[in-house]
């Protein structure tokens, strides 16, 4: 490796290291930080639980501290060896502009990496704990929803016959299931039955559930509770992948690593829950796509930072803090666009790094009409 490309490199590290140190705190302090003082003042939260709440926030915030980082890094940069002639000395000592690109992208590879393990390792064992300290203490209880596994068992035409909600508890033994059966077709469907129990798990060898310590009701077409009678077991016979979805823990995406949530999304493909399929594959493709961000933006930072050395202005940044929002807009828009099914799940994913592109390319070609 040149003594260039070592310069280059060492430069984009230590001003990426000092980014994300600075966003990654600057996102923390207002809210998470505040919420981690007052859970310890007002004893809802012992000093090394506080700690270990602000812990468990840090991995999701690196997912967006990780591409801004990224991009005012190199714009900084570039910027800096712009203004102070740096860049003219390279440029004119015969090395081109794409060779100088060269280590900047290896660092953005990096970085690339290094966000694929912060996704795939960091934030599901952070969100799975934090999950669990939350349920512990009972802090921050408006964030922690108690999960709850939902099936819908429709016949081959289409309609649906059975509803299993499950609540999961500690011990499987102890989950709280709710069974509703319908009956009719069309406009005419009511629900027939309905049994709850406090107890239960599922019967490998039956291939069904047995229910323990419940209740049954059976209902007329007019929602009139006809027989009501409680049991201490029952067997319900549901497809098998009602049970496999329940062996996940929650239904948090965050949760999930991408084996994980790739197989959760074929699961609910088998089962027929095509609505909730889409929702969880949108949020698989994007960990595939978004992957390429951080090298995306290393390099067209290093374009967009680029100054005129007697300029002395800061339209580099100014035109990065614009890609940033139009990235930062399209990746909401685009998730919603595709977990209600008005596109593809896969090109969902792809609009945000499309339109992160598109922007960079359009910035450049508005850099070279700059008096």
């Amino acid at each position: 490796m040149k003594l260039l490309d070592r310069y280059l490199i060492s430069r984009l590290t230590v001003l990426f290291i000092f980014a994300i140190l600075v966003f990654t705190i600057a996102w923390i302090a207002p809210e998470i930080l505040f919420n981690a003082i007052q859970g310890v003042s007002q004893g809802k939260l012992t000093l090394a639980q506080g700690f270990d709440y602000l812990v468990y926030q840090v991995p999701t915030v690196l997912v967006y501290c990780i591409p801004i980082s990224t991009l005012f890094a190199s714009v900084f940069l570039f910027r800096q060896l712009s203004l102070s002639s740096e860049l003219t000395s390279i440029l004119t000592s015969g090395v081109p502009f794409a060779r100088v690109l060269l280590p900047i992208g290896l660092v953005g590879l990096g970085i690339s990496v290094f966000f694929y393990i912060t996704q795939d390792c960091f934030v599901p064992w952070a969100s799975s704990s934090l999950h669990q300290l939350t349920i512990t203490t009972h802090f921050d209880d408006h964030n922690n929803i108690n999960p709850q596994v939902t099936f819908v068992e429709k016949s081959p035409s289409g309609q649906m016959e059975k509803f299993l909600v499950i609540s999961p508890k500690a011990k499987a033994a102890q989950n709280e299931f709710i069974f509703l059966f319908y009956s009719g077709e069309g406009d005419g469907t009511h629900i027939e039955q309905i049994i709850t129990a406090m107890q239960g798990g599922w019967n490998q060898a039956l291939q069904e559930w047995d229910l323990r310590d419940g209740i049954n009701y059976l209902v007329n077409q007019e929602g009139v509770y006809r027989y009501t009678g409680r049991f201490n077991q029952m067997f319900v016979k549901t497809t098998p992948i009602a049970y496999e979805l329940l062996s996940f823990p929650t239904g948090n995406p965050e949760e999930f690593n991408l084996r994980q949530l790739g197989q959760y999304v074929r699961l609910l493909i088998r089962g027929g829950e095509t609505e909730d399929a889409k929702f969880y594959a949108v949020r698989l493709y994007q960990r595939y796509f978004l992957l390429v961000i951080p090298l995306l933006f290393s390099v067209l930072g290093a374009a967009i930072g680029v100054e005129r050395s007697r300029a002395r202005k800061n339209m580099g940044l100014t035109y990065a803090a614009a890609l940033l929002l139009f990235y930062n807009v399209f990746i909401p828009v685009s998730t919603t666009l595709g977990s209600i099914g008005l596109l593809p799940p896969m090109v969902a994913a792809f609009i945000p790094p499309l339109v992160a592109a598109g922007s960079g390319c359009a910035i450049l070609k508005l850099r070279q009409f700059e008096g």
